[in-house]
């Protein structure tokens, strides 16, 4: 609670809205898998099908379908952006140590979580995730 009092917010800066659009791209991936969950069936041999379906007869799917599998790739170039922006600005120095933890778990536990939605995922991209992620152990 203490840390959460003592936040100061820095005027705006240019750099500032790679953090922001971060923010806003987690928010939007929550919000597309949440609905994209609505309509989840556990059976991976109905994926495709159930999805051409879910194309015609639903009119937002293809868009949220979308939204959510290019939000992946912008979350992690943002992620980066961020994070490079922190250190070539030396942040790290004189920054505050509970933030630069704090983004270090979120970081990670993005990672997983994405890592996971792709190895669990009926795709050739999830086939290679599982077969990268067995050869490394």
């Amino acid at each position: 609670m203490r840390y959460s009092l003592q936040i100061a917010v820095p005027y705006f800066r240019p750099t500032s809205v790679f953090g922001f659009a971060l923010l806003v791209g987690i928010y939007v991936q929550m919000y597309s898998g949440l609905l994209l969950a609505l309509y989840y069936l556990p059976d991976p041999t109905f994926v495709i099908p159930i999805r051409e379906d879910l194309c015609m007869e639903v009119w937002w799917y293809l868009y949220v379908y979308k939204a959510h599998v290019l939000g992946v790739d912008l979350l992690f170039v943002l992620s980066y952006l961020h994070v490079l922006k922190k250190l070539y600005l030396k942040n790290y120095a004189d920054g505050d140590l509970d933030g630069w933890f704090t983004g270090a778990y979120a970081f990670l536990v993005y990672h997983l979580v994405v890592f996971l939605g792709i190895t669990l995922s009926t795709n050739h991209l999830g086939d290679v995730t599982i077969m990268i992620a067995a050869n490394i152990y």
